[in-house]
């Protein structure tokens, strides 16, 4: 059974338009201030941090200090120990309104951690802490925690903050407006429930990842971490998609039997495809105007699937289309997550992915952007389905602001 499971478990379909970001569980430190983190282990790939705190202290100036530690539950790997601590923070409140969130890796997996400061207006920064990178720090109450940038792009790759700095940007999304799912097939019934979804790319412009995760109920229970990443080329018009590279690690379990899963799967575009949306004159054209205009580009897909037990299975496909796209409507009022976006443009893309259950190894694609001028995606459908069931997803958070 466990088997059947595992292969009903690539009813996945994922082809993301740019993979990175998992939010763990978090910590509220003050009313104001939360904190978490992401170990990303070997043995299962992302799990949530558990939260210790050390203790508090006020200076004789009227600063405020809060350490504490992260640490991998031993519910999760062997290793795993309060006594064992894989990130050290400490929070300064300085008395004159500055807030310090200082992180110390100390670990050997790569750590994702994240706050979240609501305090004169909500924001949130993520950073990477990594052997060779052991030490970041989130400011607040200064105005570098806005990071602010700007782009007059309907989905940037690239942009600046306030000072003409190019920063990083990313967008945290909700899948299933963060509901669970129940999906049955051939008398197997699960359920899933996804962590948001983070896109981040890079200051360049040049790599661009997405990361999510779910846990899974049912005749099967477990986690799958998906991570998505893709190889971009940008330039003054047109940003490019060079490659795309899903890895998946799965962990089920049902009476009686366990399995780990690795699948991999490479997508190579041949000429690149060109990421219609990264433009800045997308409200020029009429409702109906369809881009149909770079040539035929063909998707390359190799990869493997690795069972426990089980062994491990090669694939490759390949397919060629023509990428279509086309303006569905203009100047849409879209409100997602108690944010209205004023001009939103619904942009319907037609493509084909590979696929390994298909007698021709292609299946046909659409996939719905609602966009937001210098913001990016605010709301999509199609990028992911689970046996034919498309899961919306919606922005709650990103550090771009459009000032159009």
């Amino acid at each position: 059974m466990i088997k059947r499971i595992i292969l009903l478990g690539f009813f996945w379909v994922l082809f993301f338009m740019p993979s990175s970001l998992v939010f763990g569980s978090e910590y509220q430190v003050t009313t104001e201030l939360s904190i978490m983190a992401v170990i990303n282990t070997v043995e299962k790939g992302a799990i949530d941090a558990v939260w210790k705190k050390g203790g508090e202290e006020t200076t004789s100036s009227g600063d405020q200090v809060i350490w504490g530690f992260f640490y991998a539950s031993s519910s999760d790997v062997t290793w795993g120990s309060e006594n064992n601590p894989d990130l050290y923070v400490k929070i300064w409140f300085d008395h004159g309104g500055r807030i310090d969130v200082n992180f110390f890796h100390v670990s050997v997996p790569d750590i994702d951690v994240y706050s979240v400061y609501s305090g004169s207006s909500t924001s949130n920064q993520y950073s990477k802490t990594t052997m060779e990178n052991r030490y970041y720090r989130h400011e607040y109450g200064t105005g570098s925690e806005n990071n602010t940038q700007y782009s007059a792009s309907y989905f940037p790759i690239t942009a600046e903050d306030s000072c003409g700095k190019v920063i990083a940007p990313y967008w945290i999304y909700k899948i299933n407006g963060g509901n669970p799912l129940s999906v049955s097939m051939n008398n197997i019934n699960l359920g899933m429930q996804f962590s948001d979804l983070r896109v981040d790319i890079n200051a360049s412009g040049t790599k661009r990842s997405v990361k999510f995760n779910a846990s899974v109920s049912g005749d099967a229970t477990g986690t799958i971490d998906v991570n998505v990443d893709s190889d971009l080329t940008a330039s003054v018009s047109t940003t490019l998609i060079q490659n795309e590279a899903l890895t998946m690690d799965m962990s089920l379990s049902v009476p009686g039997e366990s399995v780990t899963v690795k699948f991999y799967m490479n997508i190579i575009f041949s000429p690149e495809a060109e990421w219609f949306l990264d433009r800045e004159d997308l409200d020029t054209f009429s409702v109906g105007y369809i881009f149909n205009e770079q040539n035929m580009v063909t998707a390359t897909m190799d990869g493997y699937i690795d069972i426990s037990g089980y062994g491990i299975e090669y694939f490759d496909s390949s397919g060629t289309s023509a990428e279509i796209w086309e303006i569905l409507a203009k100047d849409e009022i879209v409100t997602v997550n108690g944010i209205t976006y004023q001009n939103v443009i619904k942009v319907e893309r037609n493509t084909i992915i590979p696929d390994m259950n298909s007698t021709n190894g292609t299946q046909d694609m659409t996939i719905i952007y609602w966009v937001a001028k210098g913001i990016g995606m605010v709301k999509g459908m199609g990028q992911y389905s689970i046996l034919g069931e498309q899961l919306s997803i919606e922005l709650t958070g990103t550090n771009l602001i459009s000032n159009n």
